[in-house]
């Protein structure tokens, strides 16, 4: 599982919440954790205001007792993140995010989204109302499908379940939003079958409980809804990327799930 997790914060309400979270997941496996803080340069004479913002959640690490290293560092918050959890070996990024995407993403920016979209490793969002939650988890939703890049978020899903000794939903969700034909549909229902009968097969060997769920419609509502309806602890899901303009307008599910979704989500890059 998880031995080095990096937590990052600004100092918000919503970035403490999402360390929590995180404190919480390293309390149960174990891990160490890295409590990262970056200020910009115009920024980078006010030490006192750094150390305010790393402080509670170095306390709460200590009252844990988690082994905790804490740095502040100068640049761009996004950069310097993805290089700190290159240079630490970190197996998990952690952080707060607001969700916003489309134009409003484009113009303002996020962190959080080019953190999701670059890093290396799985990174865990928490937006302000998934932060609202309990940091316990005990029902993980698996977003999967047949497509290639799934295979890691499939086995993290799996890992976490395990270790956590959680119940596994294995959700497949069939696109019907564009104009395809009844017989169609109904073969892609078969392939979702198959990849959520593939998980439960693999959970049944590590003693996972795995409910298997099949939808049809837009992805990322489809799968909000499901984790709305089952009041599930957690989210995994794979990343997939697009290039230029259309991937700061339209996103991806993951993004677009990671916006609206009523827990925490894990995104998951398979790497090649």
């Amino acid at each position: 599982m998880y031995e080095k997790i990096l937590l990052t914060t600004d100092g918000s309400e919503l970035a403490t919440r999402a360390c929590e979270h995180g404190l919480w997941l390293a309390d149960q496996v174990g891990a160490t954790v890295h409590v990262v803080h970056v200020v910009l340069p115009e920024d980078a004479s006010d030490t006192e205001r750094a150390d305010a913002a790393i402080e509670p959640v170095r306390s709460s690490a200590d009252k844990r007792e988690l082994t905790v290293n804490s740095s502040v560092r100068t640049g761009s918050p996004a950069s310097e993140i993805l290089e700190y959890a290159g240079e630490h070996g970190v197996d998990l990024i952690v952080c707060g995010t607001h969700g916003r995407t489309g134009i409003r993403r484009l113009v303002t920016g996020s962190v959080a989204g080019r953190v999701i979209r670059d890093a290396q490793v799985p990174v865990l969002s928490v937006t302000p109302t998934a932060g609202a939650t309990r940091t316990e988890i005990s029902d993980i939703l698996l977003a999967t499908d047949d497509r290639r890049g799934t295979e890691g978020a499939n086995e993290q899903a799996l890992d976490i379940a395990s270790a956590l000794e959680a119940d596994l939903h294995a959700l497949s969700v069939v696109d019907d939003t564009g104009s395809r034909l009844e017989v169609v549909l109904e073969a892609f229902e078969e392939q979702a079958q198959n990849t959520v009968e593939t998980i439960r097969s693999s959970g049944a060997i590590r003693e996972i409980s795995v409910t298997e769920a099949i939808r049809r419609g837009e992805p990322s509502r489809e799968i909000v809804e499901y984790a709305e309806s089952n009041s599930v602890d957690l989210i995994v899901m794979g990343t997939e990327s697009r290039s230029g303009l259309e991937r700061f307008v339209f996103g991806s599910c993951s993004q677009r799930v990671v916006s609206t979704a009523p827990a925490p989500v894990l995104t998951v890059r398979t790497l090649e």
